[in-house]
């Protein structure tokens, strides 16, 4: 299963395990989505994604990151809908 998020992330499962996928710019193998974080649950990458695009936001102050984090929920949910519910922190 592949669920693309924004042009930026995904979430990519396998028989073992979930992953978080990054868009990857590689002169050899081209553009791509390269897994780079892996779960043992669908819950745990969408939370652990969440938290990675929080954290790696531009955010310098606590607003700031309480804007972020709104953004970063609203993006999943959509990506995700209309089933998933995202749980706030």
């Amino acid at each position: 299963m592949f669920i693309k998020i924004n042009d930026e992330y995904a979430i990519e499962s396998d028989v073992a395990a979930w992953a978080i996928c990054k868009w990857t710019k590689d002169g050899t193998y081209g553009d791509y989505f390269k897994q780079i974080l892996w779960y043992s649950t669908f819950e745990g990458a969408v939370q652990g994604l969440a938290r990675r695009m929080i954290r790696m936001s531009d955010a310098q102050t606590l607003e700031d990151a309480i804007i972020d984090a709104s953004i970063v929920r609203d993006t999943i949910r959509v990506a995700l809908e209309p089933s998933y519910k995202i749980e706030e922190l």
